[in-house]
């Protein structure tokens, strides 16, 4: 989970305050592998958790699993996120 680490590194040199960071995560889907036996998308999610705790990084909402595609966006301006998933309507988060 290297780039968890370049990230949390590049986190903490802009001075970011852990109290009003809202961190959003989406993904791992099983997309290829829709029987789940190599679970690939459930091993990323647990170590970025994983590496995101050893560092007291709370995550504020979650997308993971499942066998639909998301898309994860950011409105730098208000800071707020939106979760496309495949088939239905984005939700903000």
């Amino acid at each position: 989970m290297r780039e968890c680490l370049f990230f949390v590194k590049a986190l903490f040199e802009q001075g970011v305050y852990l109290d009003r960071l809202k961190l959003v995560i989406a993904g791992g889907a099983h997309i290829m592998d829709q029987t789940g036996m190599l679970n690939i998308g459930e091993k990323n999610d647990g170590a970025l958790k994983s590496a995101l705790a050893s560092y007291d990084i709370k995550i504020h909402h979650e997308d993971i699993g499942g066998t639909n595609s998301r898309t994860l966006s950011l409105e730098i301006g208000s800071g707020s996120s939106c979760i496309k998933i495949f088939g239905q309507a984005a939700v903000k988060v």
